[in-house]
């Protein structure tokens, strides 16, 4: 089974502040949507960029969301 370990705040921070991708994941009428974003963080608060579209359709209609942020690598080949 896999084991998880509760971050404490100073290391989401910290791990927050060397990302700035993610992707914010909704849904309307049992229809999930995802998609990539680019974010920023201050004060113990995510802000996420966004134009008018279908997730901001979805969002002023269902608040429910999953926030998920990762850090990119680049692969060598050859």
């Amino acid at each position: 089974m896999l084991e998880v370990e509760e971050l404490s705040r100073p290391q989401i921070v910290e791990l927050l502040d060397r990302i700035d991708y993610g992707h914010l994941a909704c849904s309307l009428n049992d229809l999930p949507y995802v998609i990539p974003v680019h974010f920023v963080h201050d004060n113990g608060e995510i802000f996420v960029y966004t134009t008018e579209g279908k997730k901001s359709r979805i969002l002023s209609v269902n608040l429910g969301y999953a926030f998920n942020s990762r850090k990119l690598s680049t692969i060598k080949i050859g």
